[in-house]
């Protein structure tokens, strides 16, 4: 009797069991194509294989199972998380000119994947890589016959961490890193990522957290393991490349279904150049009647040369106004100038202008009590201070007089 190869289901008490992923994750070192790619296969039912694949070896047997999802993982060093607040309507092609605001490297012109992980109540997230180190990994794995369904950073299979504390997994020489910000006024913190290296002392705001490591140093594949465990379902997607030449789209219908629609097809055309006949017709009558009135909407100011008075009037308004804005710019640089040399634990947490009205805040945390009774009074003197337990704020006129009085 021959035996047949046993398949699992792919139900399980009534629910779809998810497909099985397999994981690719490139060397860290931009456009490395020597050195070998760690690789794992994710299965409900099966404890994970995993290995290191060299690009130009053949394929582990791994590789040729049907039925699995492949997904690059890009290496945490490698990504860019983007916590922004996002004006309304801002478009996709948009991202990159709200992202540029904030990257840190200054000078390198290369353009960056983007793509978002999440957008709530006005903070839109992102996370960029760099296009070219994304191109190459995806040629890398086209070569070897390998096309990738979805990619996601590292960072995205780490759990969050508990409140005020610090999660931290190992990944090589690396530490990954995240944590979240206070919440404020019942708004989640932000979330931060971060790769440090192992042999280097964490920063002292980072050696304050609690330290929570949810998984033991056990490899780059058991980590890589771990890290596709808490992968979420939705992943982003490549982007859609050109057209193959000479590839054409596959009808739903066969040949003789196409000819049965045909006199039905010449129907529809028929009445499509009657309904646009009548269209042109209809506009050509509209575009007369609205050169009409705007020839007489024309005449009745042609006639009536504009006034130089008026041209001066404008010339002299705008000349007003760029007169209060280089005055505006002058009072908050005194103002400033003037909190220059407050104490290193009075950390400036706000910063905004809006009109005339500039606002300071500062965290009171670090402050004695009489470190923060000499701020307090001295920011008295320079307008209206609102004080709570959290934030010290600062509120200046900036339309009153330059010496800075008290705001009424």
């Amino acid at each position: 009797m021959t035996s047949l190869p046993i398949r699992l289901p792919r139900h399980q008490g009534g629910r779809r069991m998810p497909r099985p992923r397999l994981l690719l994750m490139p060397p860290a070192a931009p456009h490395d194509h020597a050195a070998p790619w760690n690789w794992t296969l994710l299965d409900a039912t099966t404890t994970p294989p995993g290995g290191t694949w060299t690009p130009g070896e053949p394929l582990p047997e791994a590789f040729q199972s049907a039925g699995h999802e492949t997904i690059l993982v890009l290496p945490p060093a490698s990504t860019t998380r983007f916590e922004l607040t996002a004006p309304k309507g801002l478009k996709r092609d948009e991202w990159p000119l709200l992202v540029a605001r904030y990257r840190c490297d200054e000078g390198n012109g290369e353009p960056l994947t983007l793509a978002r992980l999440d957008h709530v109540q006005g903070r839109l997230v992102l996370v960029g890589v760099a296009r070219s180190r994304l191109q190459d990994w995806q040629a890398t794995l086209a070569r070897a016959g390998l096309s990738p369904t979805a990619w996601a950073p590292a960072f995205m299979g780490q759990p969050a961490p508990p409140e005020r504390a610090l999660c931290a997994l190992p990944a090589g020489d690396d530490w990954m890193l995240r944590w979240h910000d206070d919440a404020e006024d019942q708004a989640p913190g932000r979330c931060h990522w971060l790769s440090w290296p192992r042999n280097t002392a964490l920063p002292p705001a980072l050696a304050e957290r609690e330290w929570y490591q949810p998984l033991a140093d056990e490899g780059e594949l058991a980590c890589l393991a771990f890290l596709g465990r808490h992968l979420p379902r939705r992943l982003p997607r490549p982007e859609a490349g050109p057209a193959k030449p000479g590839s054409r789209r596959r009808l739903p219908i066969s040949l003789a279904g196409a000819r049965a629609w045909l006199p039905l097809r010449r129907c529809g055309l028929i009445v499509a150049l009657l309904l646009l006949h009548g269209g042109l017709v209809a506009w050509q009558g509209h575009q007369s009647t609205r050169e009409a009135a705007e020839r007489q909407l024309a005449a009745r100011f042609v006639s009536q040369p504009a006034s130089a008075n008026d041209a001066g009037q404008r010339l002299a308004e705008r000349v007003s106004a760029l007169a209060d804005l280089a005055q505006r710019r002058a009072r908050i640089e005194e103002h400033l100038a003037a909190l220059s040399d407050l104490p290193d634990q009075a950390r400036l947490q706000q910063l905004e202008v809006s009109g005339q009205r500039m606002r300071l805040g500062w965290a009171p945390e670090a402050l004695s009590a009489a470190e923060l009774e000499a701020l307090r009074t001295r920011l008295d003197a320079l307008g209206r201070v609102t004080d709570t337990p959290t934030r010290l704020t600062l509120e200046i006129d900036l339309a009153s007089a330059s010496n800075g009085g008290q705001t009424p």
